[in-house]
């Protein structure tokens, strides 16, 4: 064999190798792709079956959120009295300059159907995730197919009744929050605001919200207050270490009914004109995402923003 063939014959060799390889490489990121879906469909039909369980109305309100008496009032903070920060200065000159803005965060979302049932929203709309469990494994890995999303963060409520595993209580030391907060921030890396799951105990607490802010602060989290108690006492701890914070104004679904969220629709847009801005907190009943999803043309004329985007 002359040495052009032999140099050939190397050549032809080498290029096998590294299409082998590559084909090789393809097909191990399809697996994994495969496994990966295969698993969060498995938990999607778990979350479905366990949706299914709850699907008295009733019922299935006690499932997701912490009932207060504080949960019926629409809350307006009045500038004559608000604690004002840098960011509150900021808020005041920019709706000036603009349409009123109005942010709809829809909490406790935890499953693939919640997600995507969110997305046919046609104007944006803030998801808020509850960080993983055993009933609900995988909401963190959920998260990745969201652009902006926030972490619904148990608190210690009066009730303890439907508490999540991991809620934060109000005698756990600085430690136990610094854990807590950093093992969120590995799991959902995009987030940049945390709210309140329950929490009409810990919110109240001068020294467990202390230390809750303490930590916020350390890595870089802003905060909205669901205000389940009147008696929260956020807004001291966000001006103390200047974390950005802002107030839930109105609760869409305290009454799972098509009426009831239209009308507190109706107030979240009337607190917007008010004042500049507005949040409005729901759950992901099928009523409310309905209700949300044929509401576009009651937002004409304001300007529906995701979290991130409030200043």
């Amino acid at each position: 064999m002359s040495k052009k063939k032999h140099y050939k014959h190397i050549l032809l060799s080498i290029i096998d190798i590294i299409v082998t390889i590559c084909l090789v490489a393809v097909l191990y990121l399809l697996v994994n792709q495969f496994v990966e879906n295969t698993k969060i469909q498995k938990e999607y039909i778990k979350e479905l079956n366990i949706y299914k369980t709850y699907n008295k109305q009733e019922e299935h309100s006690k499932y997701f959120e912490e009932k207060t008496q504080n949960m019926n009032i629409d809350y307006i903070d009045e500038p004559k009295k608000r604690i004002t920060t840098k960011q509150d200065k900021s808020i005041k000159l920019d709706t000036n300059k603009s349409l009123p803005k109005i942010v709809i965060i829809i909490d406790d979302v935890t499953t693939l159907r919640q997600v995507n049932k969110i997305k046919n929203i046609p104007y944006p709309v803030t998801i808020s995730f509850l960080p993983p469990t055993l009933r609900h494994k995988s909401s963190a890995n959920i998260s990745r197919q969201v652009m902006n999303y926030m972490i619904h963060l148990p608190l210690e409520a009066k009730v303890k009744k439907y508490e999540e595993e991991e809620t934060l209580h109000i005698k756990n030391t600085l430690d136990q929050i610094d854990e807590r907060i950093k093992k969120l921030k590995k799991i959902y890396p995009k987030a940049k605001y945390i709210n309140n799951h329950t929490g009409s105990q810990f919110t109240k607490n001068d020294e467990a919200m202390d230390k809750l802010f303490r930590i916020l602060k350390k890595y870089e989290y802003s905060f909205i207050d669901s205000r389940t108690t009147a008696q929260t006492v956020a807004q001291k701890y966000a001006t103390k270490y200047d974390v950005k914070m802002f107030s839930r104004n109105v609760f869409l679904d305290n009454q799972v009914d098509k009426k009831y969220v239209e009308q507190q629709i109706h107030k979240a847009i009337k607190m917007a004109y008010k004042k500049g801005f507005a949040i409005a907190i729901g759950h992901p009943h099928d009523i409310t995402l309905k209700v949300l999803t044929q509401s576009k043309s009651l937002f004409n004329g304001l300007n529906v923003v995701l979290i991130d985007d409030l200043r």
